[in-house]
């Protein structure tokens, strides 16, 4: 089957590219040199800073980068902005977003949206982490707030409580 260029159409439904094992694999592979280079960087006295510590601005791990990858393809829907706002996180809180998101399911109706709220967020705590600011408390629930008056509809336009229809109309209309 050829379509209008004269190249060879593909058939529907059915996959034609690298199987996931060694797309996998690949993965595993490309981490498996990363760690190795990082290994190397780190004897060499290049990947951390002195005294031992390692960078602030330090990449993650392969490992979670490989995580972060596999959540993230896990959500093909999600669009430009909901990837640059996960970009601009750092690694754990980007997985920790992306768990969050997973654990919701179908709870969330857009992903994309929540995603770059959940990003908002962790930003400003990680500010507030940086200034020294306690961090604040949780919205609390309506629990402990006084009880709003219940309003006796019936009372108010002056009918029984087992008035009719009519009745009610008829009274409301002369409010």
């Amino acid at each position: 089957m050829t379509n209008l260029t004269g190249r060879a159409q593909q058939p529907q439904g059915e996959w034609h590219g690298a199987p996931f094992a060694d797309t996998l694999n690949e993965a595993r592979r490309r981490a498996d040199e990363a760690r190795k280079q990082m290994e190397g960087d780190e004897t060499n006295g290049t990947g951390s800073a002195a005294g031992g510590k390692p960078d602030i601005d330090a990449p993650a791990n392969p490992e979670e980068l490989m995580e972060l990858q596999v959540r993230i393809a896990r959500f093909p829907q999600l669009d430009s902005k909901a990837l640059v706002a996960l970009n601009a996180l750092e690694t754990k809180d980007a997985l920790k977003a992306l768990k969050e998101l997973e654990a919701k399911g179908g709870g969330i109706r857009n992903p994309s949206a929540w995603i770059c709220r959940t990003a908002q967020n962790l930003k400003d705590k990680q500010k507030e982490r940086s200034r020294g600011l306690p961090p604040q408390p949780p919205p609390q629930d309506d629990v402990g707030c006084d009880v709003v008056d219940i309003v006796d509809h019936y009372a108010d336009l002056e009918v029984s409580d087992d008035a009719d229809e009519p009745a009610i109309k008829k009274q409301y209309r002369k409010l």
